[in-house]
């Protein structure tokens, strides 16, 4: 089931680095709400075990579920397709995948609560 994320709206990006692993992510948020969207993730390994190829992944807030995604890069717009949960990602780069998007969840909180004051 194909899902077009146009009512989403990039606003930072991460990385981490751990041992071997890589990601990199960026969080979208909800343009009307300006509440947490999602994430949409790069994650891969380098240089050994395991032996991860780069996937990309959208990472809805507050699931712990990747899900199948394609971007498609235009001018003047782009868009964001999700389609079926990825039943076939290795337990250890979804469980990667989930704790890294849970510390920068709470980095950003964190962040915006300062930029208000408390």
């Amino acid at each position: 089931m194909e899902q077009t994320q146009t009512w989403l709206e990039p606003i930072a990006s991460f990385n981490r680095m751990e041992g071997n692993l890589r990601i990199w992510g960026k969080l979208y948020i909800d343009k009307l709400g300006r509440t947490v969207g999602g994430w949409l993730v790069h994650s891969w390994s380098e240089s050994g075990l395991p032996y991860w190829q780069v996937h990309m992944h959208w990472v809805p807030n507050n699931e712990a579920k990747a899900y199948a995604v394609q971007l498609s890069i235009g001018f003047p717009r782009s868009d964001m397709n999700v389609y079926a949960e990825d039943k076939e990602i290795e337990p250890e780069r979804l469980a990667f995948i989930i704790e890294c998007v849970s510390k920068w969840k709470d980095e950003w909180m964190t962040a915006e609560m300062n930029k208000q004051g408390g």
